[in-house]
């Protein structure tokens, strides 16, 4: 099945992405799966891992450590290869005559909601960085030999091995607090540690066993992958708004490939290259749309009454931070998103542990010649980007860091949010979602994860005074607080 067929066939079964019978948004989409800096030395030879993994005595173990892993199936067994070999977000390239795998952008960013895939979504249950911390530590205690002998690899496949072990000595990591958190902030500053502090960050093989202190060694900045629909509004990027000039596409691949040992002269030839790949990618994850809730559970659920309610309060005190919202009230669709420019950044009390981890990489980015090629600059922020709040029913749980359940504990005071809560997948609307306060449900279910705000970098503090508070005082009452969330619901 060639790829083109599939992909627009894909276009009339997903509904949350932008419409990509377009062929310029075909190629996008096919970008964000297959991951194309064909110059990355992270990839695992097809071939010999399959054989590797066929040792394991259970079924469709292949695709099981891909779906650990946290990369969701495409829609109605449409997919790239043999089913039980793909995921979305599983790209494959060729090199040395061989087949590589790698992770793609759709690993982080498509998620599910209630059965249906949405891209531009960020995946709730995501361990690249985990599975990367994984590999590491195999490739320490594994030769080029003992790979050929155990898996049969071609000559392509043990180059690609053999490429894969030298990257990550040039790899720093550090496993998340908590599932649902990247630490690729970390990944960088780390790497890059493990590298001379020339202006293209030159490979040293002393410092790759004895890298230099970081801040990043003992300071979390975990946060959460980021939507996608939000990047049309925005002239600074990150959670913080720390990148203030430069692409975030040329950005993420950067960093995506610093984080896997890169050449940075080699990535920067292939970036002056493959300008149409960039230009492709931005215009697809800029042109995604974020789902509606109506699109889930009808727009008769919306209590039309309250949501005007809602929006009246919402417009008087949040819409200078979070935009402002122009409404059809028949459709419930937004009109008009006014957003303001330039992009805020506020210190509203949130864990500062995000933010405060940038020094390391402004520090070591700044001054990259491949960061001047491209005028990419980080300035460190004293705050965070308030974002903007489309389809922010299905952005659960909240804030940077994943650390508040609900919509509902977002508007309660700091001090009586649950410091813990057990996060799930979003299977059944009924069991697995809590509507009337929009988020996790606090009664038991199939708990995929315990979260514990009490932990370094998890705090869920913050949004108190000037937000929901007054000289002290609480502003709404717990029926403004409803009235809130309905209107919330129909963003």
């Amino acid at each position: 099945m060639g790829f083109w067929f599939w992909v627009g066939t894909l276009s009339t079964l997903l509904v949350f992405e932008t419409d990509v019978t377009k062929a310029e948004d075909r190629l996008g989409f096919k970008h964000i799966n297959t991951y194309p800096v064909s110059t990355t030395q992270m990839l695992i030879p097809e071939q010999a891992f399959n054989k590797l993994v066929s040792l394991i005595p259970k079924k469709n173990a292949f695709d099981s450590i891909f779906k650990w892993l946290g990369l969701h199936e495409y829609l109605d067994a449409i997919f790239t290869g043999e089913p039980e070999h793909f995921r979305m977000g599983l790209g494959r390239i060729e090199k040395y005559g061989a087949q590589g795998l790698t992770i793609s952008c759709a690993g982080c960013h498509v998620g599910t909601l209630f059965g249906k895939t949405v891209v531009g979504m960020s995946n709730r249950f995501p361990r690249a960085n985990e599975f990367f911390a994984d590999g590491k530590f195999a490739l320490k205690f594994s030769t080029p030999e003992m790979f050929e002998l155990m898996t049969g690899a071609s000559p392509g496949e043990k180059q690609m091995f053999i490429d894969m072990k030298k990257a990550s000595r040039r790899i720093g990591i550090v496993k998340p607090q908590s599932l649902g958190l990247d630490t690729s902030l970390a990944q960088v500053a780390l790497s890059l540690a493990r590298r001379n502090s020339d202006e293209w960050a030159s490979f040293n093989s002393q410092l790759e066993k004895s890298p230099r202190a970081d801040l990043l060694d003992h300071h979390v900045a975990d946060s959460k992958p980021a939507v996608w629909w939000n990047l049309k509004y925005k002239t600074r990027f990150l959670s913080d708004g720390s990148i203030v000039s430069g692409d975030p596409i040329f950005t993420n691949f950067l960093w995506n490939e610093i984080g896997r040992g890169a050449d940075l002269r080699e990535l920067d030839q292939w970036f002056k290259t493959n300008e149409d790949t960039i230009r492709e990618l931005r215009e697809f994850v800029f042109n995604t749309s974020a789902p509606h809730w109506s699109d889930f559970f009808g727009k008769g659920t919306i209590n039309v009454a309250r949501a005007r309610q809602g929006s009246a309060l919402f417009h008087a005190n949040c819409a200078s931070c979070h935009g402002a919202y122009e409404k059809n009230w028949k459709t419930l669709e937004n009109i008009l998103v006014k957003y303001p420019t330039p992009t805020p950044v506020i210190d509203v009390g949130t864990d500062p542990g995000r933010r405060e981890g940038m020094e390391s990489l402004a520090r070591g980015l700044n001054h990259l010649q491949i960061s001047k090629n491209f005028v990419t600059v980080i300035e460190v922020q004293h705050g965070y980007v308030p974002p903007p709040l489309e389809g922010i029913f299905a952005r659960f749980p909240y804030f940077h860091n994943n650390s508040v359940p609900s919509l509902c504990a977002v508007l309660t005071l700091a001090s009586e949010r649950p410091k813990h809560y057990y996060s799930r997948k979003q299977i059944d609307p009924q069991e697995d979602f809590d509507s009337d306060c929009v988020g996790y449900p606090s009664r038991k279910g199939d708990r995929v994860h315990f979260y514990d705000t009490t932990q370094p970098g998890q705090s869920n503090s913050g949004h108190d005074e000037g937000v929901f508070l007054k000289n002290g005082q609480e502003m709404y009452t717990p029926d403004q607080k409803r009235d809130i969330i309905e209107f919330l619901k129909t963003l």
